[in-house]
């Protein structure tokens, strides 16, 4: 009836509290993985630069084994 009122739906009031919510920090932000994994790779790699890496690395095979 209020999402009816106020010409909206139910989806969108549930969307726009849950955006309201303070965000909790990502559990994962500290796990130990990520953090022995961050900074290997410099943000100015793009993905194309990383698959003529492993191209030039693994030649063929690696082309391959990633579509698979």
């Amino acid at each position: 009836m209020y999402a009816r009122e106020h010409q909206t739906s139910l989806t969108r009031l549930v969307s726009e509290y849950l955006q309201q919510l303070p965000v909790e920090n990502d559990p994962l932000v500290n796990a130990p993985i990520v953090q022995r994994l961050s900074g290997l790779v410099s943000a100015d790699v793009s993905i194309e630069d990383y698959q003529r890496y492993l191209e030039e690395k693994y030649g063929s095979q690696a082309q391959s084994a990633d579509r698979s």
